[in-house]
């Protein structure tokens, strides 16, 4: 979230973030390439202009045993 002031009269008001990325996601896993460009993974991040950044939390893939 991030917070505007010029509508409410200089009152701190809670706002949606809109992310404006201009850079690339980096570094990726530079052994793993999809349609030659690195695979994301849990290291992945993507820096936003207002500042921030965006991050993989769960990459979504977790080892299964199977009897």
């Amino acid at each position: 979230m991030v917070a505007a002031t010029a509508a409410a009269l200089g009152v701190l008001v809670p706002m949606p973030c809109i992310p404006m990325t201009m850079s690339p996601w980096a570094p990726g896993a530079p052994t793993v390439q999809l349609g030659g460009v690195v695979a994301l993974n849990d290291s992945s991040v993507l820096n936003c202009m207002w500042g921030g950044a965006i991050q993989i939390n769960f990459p979504g893939q977790v080892p299964t045993m199977v009897p």
